[in-house]
């Protein structure tokens, strides 16, 4: 141990005395061991760290598919979850969560107004099935899944502290939501700290207050697509078997409403794969990439650690001449690498820090649990293991060429003459290996820009230049309970007046604009379900199914959702709204 810290005290003054081969190998090993760290933070946070409830694996969500119609995540419709509840033996518990347009906004009315905030219905099975008990109190009842039960509410850990300034004495009070009725729910739990699925939620809404009935199990009323359905697997089942038995559930409600469940199926999916595989391939494209910049730097390191040896050439000669072993001379040159490793390392976490705070503030909002990430000691492990490996990679062939060496060569006069053709031809092979991996680096992003170039140039079949969107909540009871006014004659005159405003070309209004998924934008499919359609002239299809579009309401039908679009040939100042 103590020739090992004689070692790293020699190569301390060696570093000191080439402050310029210093400073530059601190640069190259704290960016690229630094991204490194941030990667994996983030990665160990959206991918690798389980979900926060009991046994985590057992939860799946549960989605609508029917490959006929060229969708394969849909979400479920009241009287399918009826069903799968009566028939399905594989789950312990299963609950759901109405996900139509504005479901997961709420108006919560405080001193101050009403503020915005992310919300969610639930039923009773739905904590259940996450396996989680409030802080405080109790959770919904099934008895309140109805709607004629009394409106209840479970807070957030984050809105109790904030809204009741963390008050135990909380149970029984009341909250005013004002989302397409002003209504006052009495709260009845607070959730553990951190708790916020789906995502963001700070209230939970009993389901019997959403306006969506789910019918008794066999009822012929099927309803639209509205709810986002999560189970808890029994012990001893698996994602195999719930697959199987659900598609045999399916099978059987298309033969019993071939017009409404025709081509219909199941898919199963875990909650954490459905939760971050919208994610997945990027994070682990870009933990690839820097994992290539770390190579690129190591080899750079070699290299430079290879010009430096041959300038000790002298000096190590010197010292086996004296009686220094081979195993020696390695555990001298090879500390050097490791310490300028270890003080690139100890700069690239410190990176790490800074970068990863930027990270979450730029893409906090759309990447799954990226708010989780934080540099704990799992992270700090693998930035130790990265720094020790990357210093042993870039120092092992400088030091296994320092070290050997040949003392009747060396005295011998034109001899060594071989031994720098040798390093010359190391630090070429290291230079191309270093230009290959940053050309496959280059070409990979040459290729991922070309192809975002082209998406960008690609037509969507209006012109956006010009146009503006502003969007409206009429979920407020001020517009609902307005007798004066019907929702037509609003939007009329709303449109009447946006315009007639200076520089307004023509306005109009839409519950979706174009190219949004609308109101559940974490689920990848479709936004709006499906509507037949007829087509004058010609005979219905044998499959109604079949005949089909993605509709977009106009601003006059879209009553139910919580949105109105309108969208302006010219940007306008806001108080001009």
């Amino acid at each position: 141990m103590s020739a090992v810290l004689r070692d790293l005290v020699f190569a301390s003054r060696l570093l000191r005395k080439s402050p310029g081969f210093t400073w530059i190998a601190l640069l190259t090993l704290a960016i690229s061991i630094g991204a490194n760290t941030s990667l994996f933070s983030i990665i160990r946070a959206v991918l690798l760290r389980p979900l926060p409830y009991p046994e985590p694996g057992r939860i799946v969500a549960l989605w609508e598919r029917n490959p006929r119609l060229g969708f394969e995540q849909e979400l479920v419709t009241p009287g399918d979850f009826a069903d799968w509840s009566s028939e399905s033996r594989v789950f312990s518990a299963i609950g759901y969560s109405p996900a139509w347009p504005g479901a997961r906004l709420m108006n919560l009315v405080g001193p101050q107004g009403a503020e915005r905030i992310p919300g969610a219905y639930a039923s009773s099975g739905y904590f259940d099935v996450l396996g989680i008990k409030p802080m405080l109190g109790r959770v919904f009842r099934p008895e309140e899944d109805a709607s004629s039960s009394p409106p209840v509410a479970l807070l957030s850990y984050s809105l109790w502290a904030k809204q009741f300034g963390g008050d135990r004495a909380v149970l029984g009070r009341s909250v005013v939501i004002d989302s397409f009725q002003r209504s006052s729910f009495t709260i009845i739990g607070v959730m553990p700290e951190g708790i916020q699925f789906p995502e963001k939620t700070q209230i939970w809404l009993s389901a019997g207050q959403m306006g969506v009935r789910v019918p008794p199990a066999g009822s012929p009323q099927r309803g639209g697509p509205w709810l986002e359905v999560i189970g808890r697997l029994a012990h001893g089942r698996s994602i195999g078997q719930a697959q199987a038995e659900l598609s045999q559930i399916a099978q059987r409600l298309s033969a019993r409403y071939p017009r409404d469940r025709v081509g219909s199926d199941v898919k199963v999916i875990k909650l954490h794969e459905q939760l971050v595989r919208s994610s997945k391939t990027a994070l682990l494209v870009l933990f690839g990439a820097v994992g290539v910049v770390l190579l690129i730097a190591c080899a750079n390191m070699a290299g430079l650690l290879l010009a430096r040896s041959a300038a000790r050439r002298k000096e190590l000669t010197v010292r086996a001449a004296l009686g220094a072993r081979r195993s020696d001379l390695l555990r001298q040159v090879l500390s050097e690498s490791i310490l300028v490793a270890l003080l690139g390392g100890l700069c690239g976490v410190l990176l790490s820090a800074w970068s990863l705070d930027a990270v979450k503030r730029l893409l906090g909002e759309s990447i799954p649990r990226l708010r989780e990430a934080t540099l704990d000691l799992g992270v700090l492990t693998f930035a130790a293991v990265v720094t020790l490996g990357a210093g042993i990679l870039f120092g092992a062939m400088p030091a296994l060429y320092s070290s050997r060496i040949d003392l009747n060569a060396a005295l011998m006069e034109g001899r060594s003459a071989g031994a720098s053709l040798h390093q010359k031809h190391l630090r070429e092979y290291l230079v191309i290996v270093e230009v290959a991996l940053a050309v496959m680096l280059v070409s990979t992003t040459g290729v991922l820009i070309r192809s975002l170039v082209r998406l960008e140039g690609v037509d969507p079949g209006f012109r956006p230049e010009g146009v503006s969107v502003f969007s409206l909540d009429m979920s407020s009871s001020t517009y609902s309970d307005n007798a004066h006014h019907t929702p037509q004659q609003f939007f009329t005159q709303l449109l009447e007046r946006v315009a007639a405003l200076p520089g307004v070309q023509s306005a109009g209004g839409t519950s979706l604009v174009p190219l949004e998924v609308g109101g559940w934008e974490e689920r990848p499919g479709r936004g709006w379900s499906n509507q037949v359609f007829a087509i004058e002239g010609r005979s219905a299809p044998t499959n109604p199914a079949a005949q089909s579009a993605d509709p977009r309401p106009s601003a006059f039908r879209c009553v139910p959702a919580a949105f109105l679009h309108v969208a302006m040939e010219r940007m306008l100042p806001p108080w001009r709204w």
